[in-house]
């Protein structure tokens, strides 16, 4: 749409505004993951550094790319919910993320749950 010579204005500013919002989600990922990495750098107790490179790998994968396993899922989720309430205006109304136990119960159940 952006090339179409038959669209409008409109349509190709929104196209363009579609394509720089879907751009930035793995540019504010890799900055979350930057920042955790330069505190597990700066971390002395071994656990808490573990976890911000957890936090730091997560970040590097979703929500661009597909969750393999209940944390990223769960990541993925609150991420894309942040930034739909931060195109709602927040604090608004929101979206409900709906029935997560429904979606995330998957990857619950590959974390969690031995299989049956």
């Amino acid at each position: 749409m952006l090339s179409n010579s038959t669209s409008t204005a409109e349509q190709r500013d929104l196209a363009r505004a579609i394509v720089i919002c879907s751009e930035a989600v793995p540019l504010l990922m890799e900055r979350y993951a930057a920042e955790a990495e330069r505190l597990a750098d700066a971390e002395d107790d071994p656990a808490r550094r573990a976890e911000l490179h957890e936090i730091a790998r997560i970040c590097h994968r979703v929500p661009w790319l597909p969750p393999e396993t209940f944390t990223e899922a769960l990541q993925a989720l609150w991420t894309t919910h942040m930034l739909v309430m931060s195109a709602e205006s927040y604090p608004g109304p929101g979206v409900s993320p709906g029935r997560i136990d429904q979606y995330l119960r998957p990857y619950y159940r590959l974390t969690w749950i031995p299989a049956d």
